[in-house]
């Protein structure tokens, strides 16, 4: 089963989501999100708009694209990434199809280049949420360059949202940084073809684990007392089983076209878009942008509150809390915070109060 834009609107229930009283769609209108991937896709503009078609969803209202420095001179071409820039930009655009996107393209797939671009994209003055999809074994040196994982002074809050990757139980940077909202897989099942949420498990290829590096944030004291951080701290179906719909048109034989693909990726360009969704809403009611380290983990966080407490039932009105019926893998999700699922998947209305007031309701 291939799952649709409509379809993951409605399970976690962003098609809910309007703000002030008069309809206004949550969409991520006004607000922009950088894309920071590796080498170049040449089609990327028609695939989108293949994809836009198919899904009728309206154009981006800007889409910029340029090189790991901010240059017009594009890298070249590689289509594994070419596939995953594909999965990322059409899928942060499906759920906030009136964002802005700007795509980043490293020159390589090198830590240095991708860290080059991000570098970029956090000077964009209009940017408000960053999207690195990519994750890598972490290194000793990792606290050096968390530095370049935060909101530059005089700017805007941004998120900073990674995917913790595929493969099984580990963190892996930068979603260990703790200055980024760090995202794992789900597989999710719907109860009907309209998307209405049914069910919910870890996925059993999802990463998640405990860093070696990264000493424990604050944010965290809540919810484990590891004296390292841990992710990830949120999730989203990441199944490719019952994955996504993603056109590229430059992937290698035979997948040329319309895949279905899934992955940890897949799951934070959505989380993506919905603190792009979210920042909308603060700017109407005249909030600034989240900053990912001093809003946007600890607001996430503060609503958490372990199954046996009373508070319980704030937290589960904001979160699908994921636990496995079935152990299948070494890391499987419990009630409460885990290592599979973090907090859990979205329940989109109660959270964007959160986001956007500031404090649980």
């Amino acid at each position: 089963m291939v799952f649709t834009p409509n379809q993951l609107r409605h399970a976690y229930a962003l098609d809910a989501v309007e703000f002030d009283g008069d309809a206004t769609l949550g969409d991520g209108d006004g607000q922009t999100i950088a894309v920071v991937d590796a080498y170049n896709h040449p089609m990327i503009r028609n695939d989108l708009a293949v994809f836009d078609s198919e899904f009728s969803l309206p154009p981006p209202p800007m889409f910029q694209i340029v090189n790991q420095t901010g240059g017009r001179g594009l890298p070249r071409t590689n289509d594994i990434w070419g596939q995953e820039i594909a999965l990322d930009v059409e899928w942060v655009h499906a759920i906030a199809p009136g964002a802005n996107l700007v795509l980043i393209e490293a020159r390589r797939d090198h830590t240095s280049n991708l860290l080059t671009a991000v570098n970029v994209a956090r000077h964009l003055p209009e940017v408000s949420v960053i999207l690195m999809s990519w994750a890598g074994p972490e290194f000793s040196r990792e606290r050096v360059k968390d530095k370049l994982l935060t909101t530059p002074r005089h700017h805007q809050g941004i998120t900073f949202v990674a995917a913790t990757g595929d493969g099984g139980p580990g963190a892996q940077w930068p979603a260990s940084s703790p200055s980024v909202l760090s995202v794992g897989g789900t597989t999710l099942a719907m109860s009907d073809a309209a998307g209405t949420y049914g069910s919910e498990s870890s996925w059993k290829d999802g990463s998640g684990g405990i860093s070696e590096f990264e000493p424990q944030p604050h944010f965290q004291n809540a919810v484990q007392s590891l004296g390292h951080r841990s992710v990830p701290d949120v999730s989203w179906h990441a199944n490719p089983g019952n994955g996504f719909a993603v056109f590229d048109s430059i992937s290698a034989e035979p997948t040329v076209g319309w895949q279905t693909v899934g992955g940890t990726s897949a799951a934070a360009a959505q989380w993506a878009a919905l603190i792009a969704i979210a920042n909308q809403g603060r700017a109407r009611i005249g909030y600034g942008s989240l900053d990912g380290i001093s809003e946007t983990l600890q607001l996430l966080y503060g609503l958490y509150a372990d199954p046996s407490s009373p508070a319980y039932h704030q937290y589960i009105a904001s979160f699908h809390d994921v636990s496995d019926r079935m152990e299948s893998t070494g890391t499987h999700a419990l009630p409460g915070y885990d290592l599979a699922t973090g907090l859990g998947s979205p329940i989109a209305p109660n959270l964007m109060r959160v986001l956007l007031n500031g404090t649980a309701t």
